[in-house]
């Protein structure tokens, strides 16, 4: 850190977190890891311009709103989510992440992609923690 200011410790991201992702319990033993949208994943922002390009075609003709729903579902699954635990085949396998998987859960769940989306903007989740030993 600087030398110019001393009451910034619980104002500093976790880089860790910010690119490795915080754990979003879903119940049921299923978690979701969630990389921060901005802070040390400023990138983020470019690669997520990439992906709604890649969607150009799936878009055309569809009101805002829709655009929006799809283009933010596609960018959190490929970007935000870091990986997962507790999920199932409906042979009840584990099934490893992937975007696709997560589009699948979006899709099922918009309530999951709300609170994916909440999590990966909140600069609190994504502080260092603080020594509870001073």
């Amino acid at each position: 850190m600087g030398d110019l200011l001393g009451n910034i410790d619980d104002l500093t991201t976790d880089e860790k977190k910010s690119r490795d992702g915080v754990p979003l319990d879903l119940g049921q033993g299923r978690r979701l890891w969630i990389r921060q949208a901005g802070g040390h994943n400023r990138a983020l922002g470019w690669r997520g311009a990439e992906v709604a390009e890649g969607l150009v075609d799936t878009l055309e003709g569809l009101d805002d709103r829709e655009r929006d729903y799809i283009v933010h579902r596609a960018i959190t699954a490929e970007l935000l989510v870091a990986r997962w635990e507790g999920f199932t085949d409906t042979k009840g396998n584990p099934v490893e992440y992937s975007p696709a998987a997560g589009l699948e859960l979006f899709s099922a769940s918009p309530e999951t992609l709300a609170s994916a989306q909440e999590l990966s903007t909140s600069g609190d989740a994504y502080r260092l923690a603080a020594d509870k030993k001073k």
